[in-house]
């Protein structure tokens, strides 16, 4: 009998795979916000000025795309996992400790690897069965809690627990979150989404470059920020909020709207498209939060469309396309040194020029294959 009926059919196997999904997916936004997060700071800290400090978020990004889109990441053993997990956490404390000296950076560096690894191969993984067809509430309810642990691990005064303790007892409790929800391997699938043209792959990876160049200069926007008034536990908090709560607000409407794929698409791009412009033509943070809330709406259709944090990733040409995300976010450190808060507009700008070329592409291409389905109807008619 297959699993998936078996499952179906007993109902306690089925709840406990569902509970498995709900663990994994918490062990797996959460590494994914603490290593946005918490990578950007240190890089800011330890990294300025070699590449804007970003350097750091950016070798994880790229190192972790390469994981996720490998056969590797997702066969890779849960002992393994477990041991990246566990370097992690002793790297930060080391670095939390101020324990490194000198070679803190290079530690930094280092640590951005391994972390890739850990967070790449949580993400690689993904049940087959039931579960990873549900409804994707099942990914952005774990991520609401992961924000909602991540925000005062970092961000929240010294209490009664410093804060090098909170990191790492909060690392070290997502090893062993993750070590209780990986099942077997034979429980794997390794994601993969055909492509049927180059137009598609830009479109489709454009989301998740532009969600990741938010949230990869976190630290290094929250300067500019803090400079007119804001606190740095705002900024902080409003990127994680973002992340997490508008992929909620997104799923239940796009289970209630029968839109075509592509129209959803056309939407992504035009929602990309505005935040470009919006962020282009202003400078003040209250327009560079609803530019920001724009590119998350965008990314956060992807994700209800793809289930998991690396939904824009699957598939190889996408997959390749996705690594520009880092390049660019290196890219836009180094311009930064000179250019300010104008390197990440002119970002987001490119972003934008790329999405409104798709956009235009697409809508040429559906007016061609309207073109002689219009004919046929007035051939018909005569």
């Amino acid at each position: 009998m297959p699993e998936e009926l078996h499952q179906l059919q007993s109902g306690l196997p089925l709840n406990r795979s569902m509970a498995g999904s709900l663990t994994q997916s918490l062990a797996m936004w959460t590494v994914l916000f603490m290593g946005w997060v918490w990578l950007g700071e240190q890089g800011q800290r330890l990294g300025w000025p070699m590449a804007g400090g970003l350097l750091a978020v950016a070798l994880w990004w790229a190192v972790r795309l390469l994981i996720i889109g490998s056969r590797w990441g997702a066969m890779l053993s849960g002992r393994a996992i477990a041991l990246m997990g566990g370097t992690t956490t002793a790297g930060a404390l080391v670095i939390e400790l101020g324990a490194a000296g000198q070679y803190a950076h290079t530690l930094l560096l280092t640590l951005a690897m391994t972390w890739a690894v850990w967070s790449g191969a949580l993400e690689a993984g993904r049940r087959i069965g039931p579960v990873s067809h549900a409804s994707s509430v099942w990914h952005v309810g774990p991520a609401i809690v992961a924000a909602a642990l991540v925000w005062p691990t970092l961000a929240a005064p010294v209490g009664w627990l410093s804060r090098e303790w909170r990191v790492a007892g909060l690392l070290m409790g997502l090893v062993l979150l993750g070590a209780i929800a990986r099942p077997a391997r034979s429980h794997f699938t390794l994601g993969h989404t055909p492509v049927s043209s180059l137009s598609m792959s830009v479109g489709n990876a454009l989301p998740a470059m532009a969600m990741g160049l938010m949230m990869g200069s976190l630290w290094l926007g929250s300067i500019w920020c803090t400079a007119q008034g804001w606190s740095q536990p705002t900024v902080v908090g409003l990127h994680l909020m973002t992340m997490a709560l508008v992929p909620a607000m997104v799923q239940p409407a796009l289970s209630r709207w029968r839109t075509s794929a592509p129209s959803l698409n056309s939407l992504v791009l035009v929602l990309l498209v505005l935040a470009a412009v919006l962020m282009q033509t202003s400078n003040k943070p209250v327009q560079g939060l609803v530019g920001m809330t724009g590119i998350a709406l965008a990314w956060a259709i992807q994700v209800a469309r793809h289930p998991s944090p690396a939904g824009a990733a699957n598939g190889l040409v996408r997959h390749s396309l996705s690594m520009g995300g880092p390049v660019l976010l290196i890219a836009v450190g180094q311009a930064s040194i000179t250019l300010g808060p104008q390197a990440l507009a002119w970002a987001y700008g490119l972003l934008g020029a790329l999405a409104l070329i798709a956009l235009a592409y697409r809508v040429r291409q559906m007016g061609l294959r309207s073109a002689p389905q219009a004919t046929s109807s007035w051939r018909n008619a005569i």
